[in-house]
């Protein structure tokens, strides 16, 4: 099962060239009234303009989130996974997220999604350049933010809950340090910086993937209690995610 949130640290040649990542989708708010978040004119003279992609317990995924969640990955990486994985990713986002706003986690400030917008806004040449990128995925800024929002609080809720307790040991921190970092600086014929400057790196790196361990765990259990019924590709029309060019 893939994370739902993505954070990953990549450790690169030299000692400091390690940076955490984190690419969330979207998650879709529970509703008590699901069905009625299909718009009234959802389909005119038989022409269908969104769909349920899943139905999950009271509420449902709609194929136009997939469809966003498609371009999303598009704008950031270049290219989308496929539909399968897309409802799956969705699935796991709308466990998180109901499990978050029953706890009342705190939901990210403007500020901090700003902050976060203007980060991938400065990957463009201009405002315009950023315009035109984004409109040809079928998006903009306002669905950007939206997504960078639950990007931020799914990443700090899956901290928040299931970060504590995590310990790294010195071992660990060793062995990493010579099966993976050195060994591969050596496949690239780069010196391995010493273990005392990468240590802590090295321990965030690990505490990183024990978090995402530890949620993958609790998601797949806690789907397995849940009634999740993903409407088949061929009901809706095929698979509409092809790849197309990232941010540039």
């Amino acid at each position: 099962m893939q994370r739902v949130v993505v954070l990953i640290i990549l450790l690169a040649g030299i000692a400091g060239r390690i940076a955490a990542q984190a690419s969330p989708p979207p998650v879709p708010s529970p509703h008590p009234q699901a069905e009625s978040r299909l718009r009234p004119d959802a389909v005119r003279e038989g022409v269908v303009i969104d769909g349920i992609a899943v139905r999950i317990e009271d509420d449902i995924i709609l194929e136009s989130e997939v469809t966003e969640l498609a371009a999303v990955q598009k704008l950031l990486d270049g290219k989308s996974r496929g539909r399968a994985d897309l409802v799956n990713e969705l699935v796991d986002q709308w466990v998180l997220g109901r499990e978050g706003e029953t706890g009342n986690f705190p939901k990210p400030s403007d500020a901090e999604v700003q902050a976060a917008f203007d980060r991938l806004a400065a990957n463009f040449s201009s405002a315009a350049n950023r315009k035109a990128k984004l409109e040809g995925l079928g998006l903009d800024d306002s669905i950007v933010k939206r997504q960078l929002r639950t990007q931020i609080y799914l990443s700090s809720f899956i901290e928040y809950r299931f970060r504590p307790g995590v310990e790294i040991t010195d071992k660990a921190v060793s062995d990493y340090y010579q099966t993976e970092l050195a060994a591969e600086l050596m496949k690239k014929k780069e010196p391995a910086p010493p273990l005392a400057g990468v240590t802590n790196n090295i321990r965030e790196l690990l505490t990183e993937k024990e978090v995402s361990r530890r949620a993958d765990e609790w998601i797949a259990d806690a789907r397995s209690r849940l009634r999740v019924d993903v409407v088949a590709d061929d009901e809706i029309g095929g698979d509409r995610h092809g790849d197309t060019g990232g941010v540039k």
